[in-house]
């Protein structure tokens, strides 16, 4: 091992990296980033201007912040990270006789797939109304559902697209 590689750090956040990964590309199709956000160098590599940096880390933040299960009990990914971290440099220093190594619950939610923005496409404005929807919400949700965007659906909207 070389002095300035610090393996195990990258260890400990490999069960992590999934969150980061769905968090750039929600981030990418939610449209966060404009084409400002980037730069091109002198030699063809797309780099992040600090504008782009914060929204990714507002992003980040946001994730990292969501509640999940673990060990029997919600926590942050935040909090999450710290345990086993914790739990692990205890084992190491011999304050442990062993490791748990359980991985948290992780969902990815994805809402806006093919079948819902077809579903979506196909009610009519007089049905929607019939829900007691506006024609607005509908006219909303379709325009969404023609484009690459991501569809952010209230709670009550997707039970009522759920029923159909």
């Amino acid at each position: 091992m070389q002095s300035t590689k610090a393996p195990l750090v990258y260890d400990l956040q490999e069960p992590f990296r999934c969150l980061v990964d769905v968090t750039i590309i929600k981030a990418l199709e939610g449209n966060v980033f404009k084409k400002n956000d980037f730069i091109r160098t002198d030699n063809y590599e797309i780099r992040i201007r600090p504008n782009g940096t914060k929204k990714l880390i507002d992003a980040l933040d946001r994730t990292f912040s969501q509640t999940t299960k673990f060990k029997g009990m919600k926590n942050q990914w935040y909090r999450i990270i710290q345990f086993n971290a914790r739990d692990f440099s205890q084992y190491l220093r011999g304050n442990r006789k062993k490791i748990d190594l359980s991985e948290p619950e992780f969902k990815i939610e994805q809402v806006d797939d093919i079948s819902l923005k077809k579903k979506i496409l196909d009610i009519s404005y007089s049905q929607w109304e019939r829900w007691g929807f506006s024609r607005g919400t509908l006219w909303y949700m379709k325009e969404k559902a023609r484009s690459s965007d991501h569809l952010n659906l209230n709670k009550h909207v997707m039970e009522r697209l759920n029923a159909i």
